[in-house]
């Protein structure tokens, strides 16, 4: 356990719970999903672990004490959803030094795939109805303007924070042997 990662990842969820407080001020924290940034941020500035801690406590710790998302089923789907993109950006970079755009956006797609998933399975055992129409509206139609700002900003940022050196180069560049 590395208490850098543990401070980093404290702060990334404590971004996490104050960026949707103020964008549902403005009515639209579900269209521009300001939770999902600072949770794919932490797995590619941590690693995969990290990242999956990260987007599994966001939007638990954010249940509990604000009430949004609702904790069922909302805020369960969401930890599964936003755990994956915490986990596979850590792994994508990090384990598998992609590119960041390509690392994004492989977390993005898996993330909702892995929440198609689960909802397919598990909305019917909850007595809830799962329409794979309805998913995809809400995951890449009414959730477009959100994915666009992430695919815009989280690569600048990433940029950012390895000139800062809070994501170490070395850990994210492939060495090549000559």
């Amino acid at each position: 356990m590395n208490l850098r990662s543990v401070i980093g990842t404290s702060l990334f969820i404590a971004l996490g719970l104050v960026l949707p407080t103020i964008f549902h001020l403005i009515s639209s924290g579900n269209i521009l999903l300001p939770m999902h940034i600072p949770v794919i941020l932490c797995g590619f500035c941590f690693g995969s672990i990290y990242g999956l801690i990260c987007g599994i406590l966001t939007p638990l710790i954010s249940s509990v004490f604000s009430g949004m998302p609702v904790l069922f089923p909302t805020g369960i789907f969401m930890m599964v959803e936003l755990g994956c993109y915490g986990f596979f950006s850590g792994l994508f970079y990090q384990k598998y030094h992609l590119n960041v755009y390509i690392a994004l956006i492989l977390s993005m797609l898996t993330g909702r795939a892995v929440n198609a998933l689960v909802s397919y399975i598990f909305y019917p055992i909850f007595g809830l109805e799962f329409s794979f129409g309805t998913f995809l509206t809400a995951s890449f139609v009414t959730a477009l303007p959100g994915i666009v700002i992430q695919i815009l900003i989280i690569p600048v940022i990433v940029a950012i924070l390895k000139q800062a050196k809070i994501i170490n180069s070395t850990q994210t560049e492939k060495i090549k042997k000559v």
